[in-house]
């Protein structure tokens, strides 16, 4: 169940309401979200993407909360009505938003049955923190400008990575799983600080034509 639905974007600035019509920075919108938890019952926190400004740079890194879902402008999530029971897909708004770290040491935390799909993730040591985990999932993120790889130890589930440039130098990547159970569908796209050059390729050699047999 879905306690509070709270909306962030780049030009918030963390004295808006944080509803859809009015959100605000993605540290207020955690903040609000957060001070009206109630445990076993999740939050929403959309982080969309309407234009410049600062409003997605956290100061000290987003640490969820059990239950929390961080989901992108442009995403959807199956949600269930406790009254009418009735499932539909909610499609959130605007374009996906990127949190930047600005440098901090972990730009995201998941907690236990957290969830975060479709955000981008960028500037800090490690993109996305999971450790002492049970069950969370990490589906279409982007992540950039990490000074630390993706690791994983002590964990067990189907965390698997997909996408580009898993292997990048200067860990690029910033995915860490540490004594976690049950990481799944965790798909991320990663942008590599600067691609490797490519290697020439010398041309093919091709054998020259062979004049026809003579004919009697």
């Amino acid at each position: 169940m879905i306690d509070s639905v709270w909306f962030a974007d780049d030009s918030g600035t963390g004295s808006e309401a944080g509803t859809e019509t009015d959100p605000t920075s993605v540290d207020a919108a955690v903040a609000g979200a957060q001070s009206q938890a109630i445990l076993g019952d999740g939050d929403l926190i959309v982080v969309m993407d309407t234009g410049a400004g600062d409003g997605l740079t956290t100061t000290g890194g987003v640490a969820l909360l059990p239950d929390e879902i961080l989901l992108a402008g442009g995403s959807s999530i199956p949600l269930t009505g406790t009254t009418s029971g009735w499932t539909a897909d909610y499609l959130a708004p605007a374009g996906p938003g990127t949190i930047s770290g600005g440098g901090v040491e972990d730009v995201v935390a998941l907690a236990d049955d957290t969830q975060a799909l479709g955000v981008g993730v960028r500037n800090g040591r490690r993109g996305i923190v999971v450790q002492n985990v049970n069950h969370a999932q990490i589906v279409g993120v982007t992540v950039s400008e990490m000074s630390h790889v993706v690791s994983t130890s002590g964990s067990d589930g189907g965390f698997g990575l997909a996408g580009e440039s898993v292997a990048a130098t200067a860990g690029a990547t910033g995915i860490h799983v540490e004594d976690s159970l049950d990481i799944l569908s965790a798909t991320a796209r990663f942008i590599p600080s600067a691609p490797p050059p490519r290697r020439p390729v010398a041309p093919r050699a091709t054998a020259a034509p062979q004049p026809a047999p003579a004919t009697a």
